[in-house]
């Protein structure tokens, strides 16, 4: 009876895995592609993402509202905002992964084409996927709620919300009430911050 052989293909030179071939891996500062959490209507979202370029100025309160309309569309509730220097921070609610994942890709992808036109830039603008944070808890929705409404004084030391921010007076941007109550907890306890806005 014969013996099998084992085939050994990293000592070959025809085909088989061979060992430092191949694309090296690009190990990315951004968001890695993990798979994400499980989303619940009962939990509230905190979501960031980064640009390439500086997107607080003027004409981008005005690209922000047509994002925020069209992600509206596929469900996805906008609770609080903070544009800052070359990020966005979101506080929102959706049902499920299914319905963010439609209503991000729809405002990520309308904030990148309107740049692009409005700023005559060519290639991706955004850095990596958007960092997402579900919110389970009080103390965790409290703390988000408070650093995403705070995000100016974090990065500047200042308050400064004129127009940047979803608690200024003069926002543009439509803003859905809250409905689970975690988030509805977190919004009552920063009325202080907001009426002082």
């Amino acid at each position: 009876m014969k013996k099998q052989l084992n085939l050994n293909f990293h000592l070959g030179t025809h085909g088989g895995r061979r060992p430092n071939c191949g694309r090296k891996r690009i190990h990315s500062n951004s968001c890695s592609h993990k798979t994400r959490e499980t989303i619940k209507y009962n939990y509230p979202l905190h979501i960031n993402f980064k640009y390439k370029t500086q997107i607080r100025y003027q004409q981008f309160i005005e690209i922000f509202k047509k994002a925020i309309s069209n992600s509206q569309k596929h469900g996805m509730r906008l609770i609080h905002y903070s544009i800052q220097f070359n990020h966005i921070h979101l506080i929102v609610e959706s049902k499920d992964y299914i319905e963010l994942t439609k209503s991000m890709r729809s405002l990520t992808a309308t904030i990148v084409k309107l740049i692009q036109l409005q700023k005559k830039i060519k290639g991706n603008l955004q850095i990596g996927r958007y960092h997402l944070h579900i919110l389970k808890t009080c103390r965790e929705a409290e703390n988000a709620f408070r650093y995403v409404i705070l995000n100016e004084l974090h990065h500047t030391g200042k308050m400064n919300f004129i127009k940047y921010s979803s608690i200024s007076k003069n926002s543009k941007i439509v803003l859905d009430s809250p409905k689970c109550w975690l988030s509805k907890r977190a919004t009552s306890s920063l009325a202080d911050i907001a009426s002082g806005a």
